[in-house]
């Protein structure tokens, strides 16, 4: 099941994509990797820089809606994290209607776990959350 925009999504942010997930910085590849689209669908795509791919899970507007204002709070209030190392785990805030990629420094999270850093802390949450979500509102296979 697919949906338009959500109108808990300011109008401004209507084309957003979040991106998470895990690389190898070390082999340069992408371990794993996701999107969420403003319609509250994810999928698995095979690279960093893809943004469509196998529809993995639809959020409800109740767990979208509340998702989506709290990151958007989170990039606005904090600064680029970039922790490095061999393998990473990332969120990326990218809007493609008006060709950004919001790369600046107040949106992007880039961190190793291998490593405790209180900066980082706010981002692991909302990455946790966003695993969370993709299990539990996996579209079933037939």
């Amino acid at each position: 099941m697919q949906y338009p925009t959500r109108t808990c999504v300011p109008k401004l942010y209507d084309d957003v994509l979040i991106k998470w997930g895990k690389y190898d910085n070390k082999k340069n590849v992408t371990i794993e990797s996701y999107v969420l689209k403003v319609n509250a669908n994810m999928y698995k795509v095979e690279s960093l820089n893809d943004t469509s791919g196998v529809l993995t899970a639809v959020l409800p507007d109740t767990v979208f809606c509340k998702m989506i204002p709290d990151y958007l709070k989170l990039i606005s209030s904090n600064k680029t994290v970039n922790v490095p190392g061999d393998t990473l785990t990332y969120i990326i805030f990218e809007s493609t209607k008006n060709n950004l990629k919001h790369q600046s420094l107040w949106n992007n999270a880039i961190w190793n776990d291998n490593y405790k850093n209180p900066l980082v802390r706010d981002f692991k949450f909302f990455y946790l959350s966003l695993e969370a979500a993709k299990d539990l509102f996996k579209i079933k296979e037939n």
